[in-house]
């Protein structure tokens, strides 16, 4: 049988079994599909084992109505089972189901028994014990109902009835509510926001905590940064721009080196007068979706890019940032792809990426309280401030409206949990929403949900391996496939879980950055929807690191200082605390800004960070320094006018000398999230460092 043939009878058979369902709830007993629903519930109807003489041949048979298919496998004594000819995989419900003994349910790990979502753990059991009797393995030969292919192809869970339901009253209950409240205190969580989709479309929402410095509640309605779980869009949106060239609807000029606009169209073909990398190799193969995958090799450069930057001069100058891996080896986030995305929707659907979101996703949904326009979010009056877990002070929104346009693709949506229902019931129906109007194309919505990148290559009792998509991460959660992303940011802690095969989706939104913690608030609720039982496996939250304590000096206020031309991507200006007396203005503003001794400073006017701080690692023989880039708010903010630092990424660096003992350079490691290509190969300081510096004049 073909897979095409083979795929259309199992979608057919699953539409049958659905009508067949309906019918038997509607009571209409003499239609066929009901017949056949009962049938399948009368367990006299159910499969039967006959063993052959030798007993060394096991055959399944089911009752006459139904058509058959074969499959075999072979079980062996040590109860290992092993595939024959079948190409069916084991579903993750029949290893979770509390119906079956723990040994039976050990020894059919890895098996493909799909076709036991039918039978009675007896049966189980029979099997296990016939074939331990013997020594040899044991062939089964086994006729299968379509019907029952069909259900396990879906991999429904064995016991619907242990998914949670609106007759069991609020997914929050007093206890779960008390959890969660727990662990807003532990992270110094302000506010939080939370919506819970049920299989049956109905949707709760929960809030905690507050909005404001005034105490505002937060409300369903209240709008948050989406942080990372803004991505999704950013390949949504992707995917309807090659839509639209596919079905014509889109006439803007492609190069002439682009035959067709999809997945698999080189960047260097799309981009031609922008698109390069430091590697021959990845310039010349690189596609979008190696880009959105987190596949291209280049680490997260976050500390290189500038607020008043533009996404196109975060395209050109990608150039001169050091790859750590060759193309499509390791998984590597890095949030400079997804600006990258954005500026090819902009630069070839005749609209911003901002615009093109808001018309072909936002208000087509309804999501009417979203955007991408900070000002907008702003003019809601429902816009949450922000907070830091370690201060506990509050901070400036991360995102004002004249960098908003530079980092949309990565984390530039603005939503409440209520817009954000509307969004999840899209994606747990593959991207058609409730009117029957596709939103997100098929075949964009399977490749961004599907296991692109391997993120994590090791799994627990809890989660497998994990996979990476297209904005999207692929995961199982205590044998419940979960599709999943989670945004984290200055004050933002995101997180959108949906679980395909259940129905389920959560969806979290806090105006604080802890990211643990909230992890531990959707494994809980996802723990209670999916009827599992109450697990110990919650990350213990460990209080936030104290806040550095650094004396500032009382100064008036004063205009920014001119920086030198940034000709090349990175440029760091280190200062010293103990200089024999400020050569500039700009020097003495750097050293006023911190008063903390044996470190150099460096205004960093990025993105993520104001300020860099170099401390020196005790007994380093090889100048070796801890980098912490940082925030400072020598005026404090808000409410509170004192002064506070807020830490946002470490990492080494290191200087290197000639031969005078003068230094010629610094270099920046630990950018990468692993082992680079670069520090395998070996060679000088100046070769292996993930980013360097040369030193070009002295203040």
């Amino acid at each position: 049988m073909s897979k095409k043939t083979y795929a259309d009878r199992l979608r057919a058979t699953t539409h049958n079994l659905k009508l067949a369902k309906e019918s038997a709830k509607d009571k209409d007993d003499n239609a066929p599909a009901s017949k056949l629903w009962k049938g399948l519930q009368d367990k006299s109807q159910r499969p039967v084992l006959h063993v052959d003489g030798d007993a060394q041949r096991l055959k399944l048979e089911v009752n006459k109505y139904w058509r058959t298919s074969r499959a075999v496998f072979l079980l062996h004594r040590n109860g290992k089972i092993d595939t024959a000819g079948t190409r069916f995989l084991s579903p993750p419900h029949l290893m979770r189901s509390t119906t079956l003994h723990e040994a039976t349910r050990r020894r059919l790990a890895g098996s493909p028994c799909w076709a036991l979502s039918l039978l009675e753990a007896a049966f189980l059991q029979t099997i296990l014990r016939i074939a331990a009797m013997h020594s040899v393995a044991l062939l089964f030969a086994v006729p299968l109902t379509l019907a029952v292919l069909a259900q396990c192809a879906s991999q429904e869970p064995l016991d619907d009835s242990r998914i949670f339901n609106e007759r069991q009253g609020k997914v929050v209950d007093k206890k779960l509510s008390s959890y969660i409240q727990s662990q807003l205190r532990a992270g110094n969580i302000v506010g939080m926001s939370m919506a819970i989709i049920l299989p049956n479309g109905e949707v709760q929402f929960e809030s905690w905590g507050n909005r404001t410095e005034d105490g505002d509640p937060i409300m369903s309605d209240t709008v948050f940064n989406l942080g990372s779980c803004s991505k999704a869009f950013l390949s949504a949106s992707l995917g309807i721009l090659m839509q639209d060239f596919a079905d014509g609807k889109n006439k803007t000029a492609l190069p002439h080196a682009v035959d067709e606009f999809n997945w698999n169209t080189k960047m260097h073909h799309l981009l031609p007068d922008e698109w390069a990398v430091d590697d021959q190799w990845t310039t010349e193969k690189a596609d979008l979706k190696d880009l959105l995958s987190h596949r291209s090799g280049l680490p997260g450069h976050d500390g290189s890019y500038a607020p008043d930057d533009s996404p196109h001069d975060v395209v050109t100058r990608m150039r001169y940032l050091r790859t750590a891996y060759e193309l499509r080896q390791f998984y590597e986030y890095n949030n400079q792809m997804y600006i990258t995305g954005s500026y090819v929707v902009s630069k070839y659907s005749g609209s911003s990426y901002r615009d093109f979101v808001e018309e072909r996703i936002l208000t087509p949904l309804g999501m009417h309280s979203s955007s991408l326009y900070t000002d907008r979010a702003f003019a809601t009056g429902r816009f949450t401030q922000s907070w830091s877990p370690v201060s506990r002070r509050r901070i400036p929104f991360f995102m004002p409206e004249h960098t908003a346009e530079l980092i949309a693709g990565a984390a530039g949506v603005m939503s409440t949990v209520e817009d954000m229902a509307l969004w999840v019931k899209v994606l747990l129906n593959k991207g058609v929403d409730g009117r029957n109007s596709t939103i997100i194309p098929r075949t964009t919505f399977d490749l961004a949900t599907s296991a692109i990148s391997v993120a994590i290559d090791t799994g627990d009792g809890l989660f497998s391996i994990a996979g990476y998509g297209l904005g999207w991460g692929r995961l199982s959660y205590r044998g419940h496939e979960v599709v999943r992303h989670s945004g984290g940011a200055p004050g933002v802690a995101t997180i959108v879980d949906l679980y395909p095969r259940d129905s389920v989706a959560i969806v979290l939104l806090a105006n604080t950055l802890t990211t643990t913690l909230t992890r531990n608030i959707a494994n809980a609720v996802a723990d209670r929807v999916l009827g599992l039982p109450e697990y110990g496996h919650y990350v213990a939250g460990a209080p936030p690191v104290a806040q550095q304590q650094i004396s500032f000096s009382k100064r008036e206020s004063r205009d920014e200082d001119p920086w030198p031309p940034d000709h090349s991507y990175y440029i760091c200006g280190l200062r010293g605390p103990l200089s024999p007396g400020p050569s500039s203005r700009e020097c003495q503003v750097v050293i006023d800004d911190f008063r903390t001794p044996s470190s150099s400073y460096a205004r960093w006017p990025r993105f993520w960070a104001s300020h860099l701080r170099l401390s020196p690692v005790p007994g380093s023989r090889d100048y070796e320094y801890a980098v912490q880039l940082t925030n400072l708010y020598p005026d404090g903010y808000g409410a509170d006018r004192t002064p506070f630092e807020e830490p946002s990424a470490e990492f080494v660096a290191k200087f290197m000398m000639d031969s005078n003992g003068d230094v010629v350079g610094l270099g920046f490691f630990g950018v990468a999230q692993g082992t680079s290509w670069r520090s395998k190969r070996g060679g000088s300081m100046r070769d292996t460092a993930d980013v360097w510096f040369d030193k070009i004049h002295t203040v």
